[in-house]
Order: C-alpha cells, then structure tokens, then sequence
C-alpha cells in the first residue's frame, strides 16, 4: 500500500471546482484521479463499481449531499476514506461530520497541494490498518477451521470429543477437493504465498468458495455447493489449477521446472466425520500422482491400484540392464524407450520401485567401475517424485562419468543466455530447449556443475544486478524490478530484504 497509488474519485456539482481539482498532480501526491460526479448519489453508484480509496466531496449539492454520501459510504463500503469539502458557510456541519467517520475536511478557497500530501499520507496509513484487521479476522477463522479438520485427520474426532465450536460444521455437505503442491529446494515459502494469495483472491470474488490449510502444501478447498447441485467443478478446478500455473509462469518462472501441483476432488459431501477414510483415497492419489507426466494435474474417483515389485521382476530387470551393457548411451536408450513405458503400464507402488532400480544399478554400477559424479546418488534418486524426473536423474548419473567437458561448454552457453536476456520471462523449460536438453536434467546439471539449483543461481544474479542498479543509476524501484525480470514489485522487494536485509527503497536511500 505504501508504494501503491491511491485511486481517488471527485464529487462536486461545480464543474469549476472539478476542473482544478482533476488538474493536480496527482502522481506527485502518490495517488490517480479515477472518476468525478455531479452529487452523491452518482458518486454512490460509481463507487460501488470503481471501489476508489478516496472520496473526495462537497458537502452541499443536489440529490444526495455530501454528509449523506459519506452515511452511505461507511454503512456500504467502509474501508473508503472520504474528504469533505467546506466553505465557511458550512463550516460547523463539516467539523461535525468528523463524528459520522469522515477522514478530514478541507477548505475550498484555501486548500494546497501540501494539504493532500498529508491527507493521503493518513488515508494510507487507515487503508492499511483496515487491511490488516480483515485479513486477521479472516486468518483467524481460517486456521480454527484449519485445527480442528487437523484433529478429524489425525484421530478422527468428533465435535463433542473436541470441545471447539465446530468451526467446520458450516461446510457441511459441500463438493470439495483438495489441493497438494510438492516443490524441492527454495521454492516452498514462494509457492505457498502465491498459492495462499489465488486463493484468498478467488473467495473474495466466487461466492460460497472458501479454503482451509491442511498440511505444508495442502489445501482443503469447497466449492459453496452441495454435490448434488449440478455445477461443473471439474472445469472450476481446472481453471483454477491453470490460474495457478500461469501466475508461476509470469511471476516466478525461474522456480516452475521445481514445482508441481495437482488436486484431487471428491465425489462425496464433506462431512467431518468422514474425512478421515475420504483422506485415505487421497492419499493413494498422491502416490499415483508419480506416473503422471505433467502438471497440473486434477484426478477424481477411485486412483489405479499399485502394484508390489516382484522378485521375478526385480531378477528381470537386472538382467536386462545387464544386457544391454555398460555403454551409456545405449544404458540411457534402453532406460528411456524400454523401461519407461514398461514402469508405465505396471504402475509400481513409486518407494519400492525406486528402491529396487536404486538397489540394481548400484550393483551393477560397482561391477562396471561406473563412479557417478554425485556421491549420494542413490539418496538423490529417491527422492524424485515423478517417473520422469526419477529416470532422467538416473540417466544423468549414467552419462556423468564421461561428458563433463561438453555439459560445462553447455552450461557456460546456458549462463551466456540468461544473463543476455534479464529482463526477459525465463523459464528452464525454454532453455533447456534451446540447448536440447530436458529441463529435469539441466536442473540437475546445474547444480551439480555449479553448486546452485537454477533457482538459486537466477536469484543471486538477479540480486546482484538490482544492487547495482539501484547504486548506479536513478532507476525507480519498480524499473529496476523489471530490469531484473522480476515484474512483481511485492515478490521483488521480498525476495530484496531476505537477501540485502533492506527493502529495495531503504537500500535505495543508503
């Protein structure tokens, strides 16, 4: 709010006043002049569609004056911050009219420039506290709602056992799904902030949809309708979902290759008492999220069961990776168009698969005197949580031991790339293309070649070229946070303070 410009409306029935009023600069006071009327009650109208953050009004005019207007405004929307306009001869009525919540008064023939600076430096300052009290209150119903659900997961209480105030009882009989986001490395706290802001978001403008959190990474989310209704929320969910990736997408590009949402949604009403088992099925959906290729991903009904590794597969697969050699590429080819598609149709439960694929190539690795470059490997492979991602970290450890002078030419033109283009959305989807490789594997190659994760090394040049510009040049905060490619001024100045410990107009300031 502070960096923010206040959007202001003018209500007057002096085409005179308005006039000089619309030719101030606004934008040295820190605000916009979004709309003017004739009296109060086009005003009402207005602001009921624009939700300025400041009315500015005389107080006697036709049709509605401006102590009516301002009765209207605080009964129907409260949080704007209104300004009376007063000649002498009213005088009195505006000083009384402090009482019904006006912010302050001005007088017509004798107001400044200096006069809205400080005028708006309060209705910021009232904006913020307003802002901060809803989201409170709202918080706090939310994460009562969030304990007690918690309870019903882990014990399976009841209201009575409980002793709450049954804070979820009023989601009773809703169609409701439940959100999980798996992310690795620094991507956790950004994922979940812009992931808790679509939410907040969106019940602030569908009516009957709420969110309670469960767990790091998971939302419970209810839709406001019965099962029953009707209402397509399989397309809802998967509008959602796709909201979810392209905030990603235009706002923390640098992170996507390491995050990965999904949804389930429920056939059946939420009922407290039952959530415990319907958790269950979610449950196994998180494991069969494993197989699927991308994200995002909604699932509904009963997941595909997963199958236990057998010993004869297990002795197959030895076998078979045997056969085929120590070459690696042909290892990589055989990983790739024969054991993919052939985990694919099985449909393995993930843990044992991988710890049998683990088990196999760390034997067979010690017969062929392989020495993959990451000591832990094993470790490493384990906890990948896609397929994809499980197989190309494996056919990376394959190919490690005998290509580095070629990645590190690779990596060294990857580096060349991004600092070039700073300024510009980079995803390492996009990169990995262009030097033909996949993105989990580049991932992978970075780290391992440069000690960073991608999002590690994005954010240190990004920090690092900001510190210089807002040194160097007389850039504007939010220029310089487009110059870094870092369009979201919030997330910019976050991402600034944790790493300088100053926010970017501090530091700016020296």
């Amino acid at each position: 709010m502070r960096d923010a410009l206040l959007t202001v409306l003018i209500v007057d029935d002096e085409l005179p006043l308005r006039q000089r009023l619309q030719s101030l600069n606004w934008a040295a006071f820190g605000a916009a002049c979004i709309g003017e009327a004739r009296d109060g009650e086009e005003a009402l109208s207005l602001c009921q569609e624009l939700q300025p953050d400041v009315v500015i009004t005389d107080i006697t005019m036709p049709v509605m004056d401006g102590i009516s207007l301002l009765i209207a405004l605080k009964q129907q929307l409260p949080s704007i911050q209104v300004v009376l306009f007063t000649a002498h001869s009213d005088f009195d009525y505006a000083v009384k009219s402090l009482h019904y919540g006006a912010l302050d008064y001005l007088l017509k023939m004798s107001f400044t420039e200096h006069d809205f600076v400080k005028l708006f430096d309060r209705a910021r300052e009232n904006l913020e506290r307003a802002a901060v009290f809803q989201s409170s209150m709202a918080e706090r119903h939310r994460w009562e709602k969030a304990r007690e659900l918690m309870l019903y997961l882990n014990r399976g209480y009841t209201i009575a056992s409980t002793g709450l105030q049954a804070p979820v009882s009023n989601l009773e009989g809703q169609r409701y799904a439940v959100l999980f986001t798996e992310n690795r490395n620094q991507a956790s706290l950004l994922l979940e902030k812009e992931v808790q802001d679509i939410l907040v978001r969106r019940e602030g403008c569908q009516d009957g949809f709420s969110f309670v959190p469960s767990q790091s990474g998971e939302w419970f989310l209810f839709m406001g309708t019965s099962a029953s209704s009707g209402v397509n929320w399989t397309s809802d969910m998967e509008q959602l979902l796709a909201q979810l990736q392209r905030r990603m997408e235009d706002k923390c590009s640098f992170v996507q290759y390491e995050i990965r949402w999904f949804a389930v949604l429920l056939s059946t009403p939420f009922l407290p008492e039952s959530v415990r088992d319907d958790y269950l099925t979610i449950y196994k959906w998180k494991k069969a999220v494993f197989y699927q290729a991308d994200s995002p991903l909604l699932f509904e009904g009963a997941p595909p069961e997963l199958k236990p590794v057998t010993e004869a597969q297990e002795k197959s697969l030895r076998e078979e990776l045997r056969k085929v050699g120590r070459d690696p590429e042909q290892l990589c080819q055989f990983i790739d168009e024969g054991l993919k598609p052939y985990a694919l149709s099985e449909r393995w439960n993930p843990a044992e698969f991988k710890q049998v694929l683990v088990r196999i190539c760390t034997e067979l690795f010690r017969e062929w005197g392989y020495h993959p470059k990451e000591s832990g490997f094993g470790a490493s492979l384990l906890q990948e949580e896609s397929l994809g991602s499980f197989l190309e970290v494996l056919m990376h450890a394959i190919r490690s031991s005998g290509t580095i002078a070629s990645l590190r030419s690779e990596l060294r033109e990857v580096k060349a790339m991004i600092e070039a283009d700073l300024s510009q959305p980079i995803t390492l989807n996009a990169i990995a293309a262009q030097v033909g490789l996949s993105p989990q594997y580049l991932g992978r190659l970075f780290r391992d070649e440069t000690g960073e994760s991608f999002n590690e090394y994005m954010t240190r040049l990004r920090m690092e070229t900001a510190i210089r510009l807002l040194n160097q040049t007389n850039l504007k905060v939010y220029e310089v946070a487009e110059k870094v490619g870092i369009p979201s001024y919030r997330y910019f100045s976050n991402v600034f303070r944790e790493w300088t410990g100053l926010t970017p107009s501090d530091f700016k300031k020296g």
